[in-house]
């Protein structure tokens, strides 16, 4: 036997955990069954087989087996939960926890293994959770060149949240027999699921529903989007060109590779936008189209943890420029757009609004600072002795002078930023911009 790797679930991540063992050379796959993992239903041995029917014929994968407490295996690949973090590619998370590299812009699963199954030009699957922002509207006049492949609850929510109820219904009768569907098929469409992974680890042409909070799907090659629209339903099914204008995919792919040892990771977004949620809210849409347009990272750090916590952790996560710090206020997302547009011209701290110029605490504010001024500097520390100054403040206060920003004329909305003249001394004082 060659090399070993144990996976305790869910499904999908299983899925994304095959690029691991692609990179590291291969072997036996030991399913650890039972394992609950999040909120997915416990795998068994119905779920072995399939996969063993699945995966059998990749070339790297020797065999799959059930797992049992006496079997000492190489690699543990559940140690990527240990550093798993929201809008962080699975299958990223999984290589890095076991130090491997692969370009995750090429198949890990060989559809040639698989086969393709005919059965609509567009196949759709959406589970009951991970839902965001996304115009299944758009598919209303397509509906007799779908069918939507899952369980019968999901056809039956799926028509009563999105309205549409003329699509064809199937259920897969296996895991390899769901794969020949989408790969059957001009492109797939759906959340991020267990359906979408296997779309994802083919390359097949796909579209992704993105679930904000925790956009850990994210495609990984050119036939990838996360928008739903005329003009990509065209490309797909007629073959017909696509607008260039505009960026379908608000992050960029993560393509890593070592090249003569040196390892090469995915183009640097601009601006890392970190928005700490601590409970369920919308983004706005033109926000969301905002960052597409731009190429723009969105990391969302869902905390029960304090507000400044979780947007330490998203910087932490963040790759871009300048990170930009924004309250989950809907109000404060033009003032996030405003002040990471002027610090894209000065290396240093942009601004800050706050709903109080006497309360300058962290809640209610828009803050953007360039990733040198966050490693030197940090963020948040909002610990305050008597008679102290807010260490927040000194923070800032030196990282303006270490990166200085020229003054320029911000526009805000009455919302964002009240009309008031002490607020915008406040920010003159703080900054050296003028309001």
């Amino acid at each position: 036997m060659g090399k070993t790797f144990r996976h305790s679930g869910a499904r999908g991540d299983i899925i994304y955990g095959l690029p691991t063992i692609k990179a590291l050379g291969g072997g036996t796959l030991f399913i650890r069954l039972a394992a609950k993992c999040y909120k997915s239903r416990p795998m068994d041995e119905k779920d072995l087989l399939l996969f063993r029917e699945l995966l059998l014929g990749q070339s790297y994968v020797e065999d799959v087996r059930k797992w049992e407490q006496d079997i000492v295996i190489d690699y543990d690949m559940d140690k990527f939960r240990d550093i798993i973090t929201p809008c962080r590619q699975l299958s990223e998370c999984q290589l890095a926890a076991l130090g491997a590299t692969l370009d995750l812009s090429k198949p890990w699963i060989d559809s040639s293994a698989i086969g393709a199954i005919r059965v609509a030009d567009i196949v759709v699957n959406r589970t009951t959770r991970y839902h965001g922002p996304f115009d299944w509207g758009e598919l209303r006049d397509w509906q007799d060149r779908c069918v939507f492949v899952g369980m019968p609850d999901e056809y039956e929510d799926f028509k009563k949240t999105t309205g549409l109820d003329g699509m064809n219904f199937m259920q897969a009768e296996s895991y390899r027999h769901l794969a020949s569907v989408i790969l059957g098929s001009k492109v797939f469409i759906g959340n991020q699921s267990f359906a979408f992974s296997l779309a994802e680890a083919t390359k097949h042409p796909r579209i992704l529903e993105v679930l904000l909070q925790d956009s850990n799907c994210m495609p990984q090659s050119e036939n990838g989007f996360t928008r739903l629209t005329q003009n990509v339903l065209r490309h797909f099914v007629f073959g017909e060109n696509l607008s260039p204008e505009k960026r379908m995919t608000y992050r960029p792919p993560v393509f890593p590779a070592t090249i003569r040892g040196v390892t090469r990771m995915k183009r640097m977004p601009l601006v890392s936008y970190i928005i700490p949620a601590r409970s369920r809210f919308e983004v706005p849409a033109s926000f969301i189209e905002k960052v597409e347009r731009d190429g723009s990272e969105v990391v969302i750090v869902d905390t029960r943890d304090t507000f400044e916590n979780g947007a330490n952790k998203g910087a932490s996560m963040s790759v871009g420029r300048i990170i930009c710090i924004v309250s989950p206020e809907h109000a404060h997302y033009a003032a996030a757009r405003t002040v990471t547009a002027m610090l894209e011209k000065n290396d240093g701290l942009a601004g800050m609004w706050t709903e109080a110029a006497s309360y300058p605490y962290v809640s209610g504010t828009c803050i953007a600072v360039s990733r040198k001024a966050y490693e030197e500097c940090g963020l948040f520390n909002t610990a305050m002795k008597s008679g102290e100054l807010n260490k927040l403040e000194l923070n800032l206060r030196y990282a303006k002078r270490r990166y200085p920003c020229r003054s320029a004329n911000i526009s805000c909305s009455s919302s964002v930023l009240p009309d008031s003249s002490d607020n915008k001394e406040y920010i003159r004082k703080m900054f050296g911009v003028v309001v």
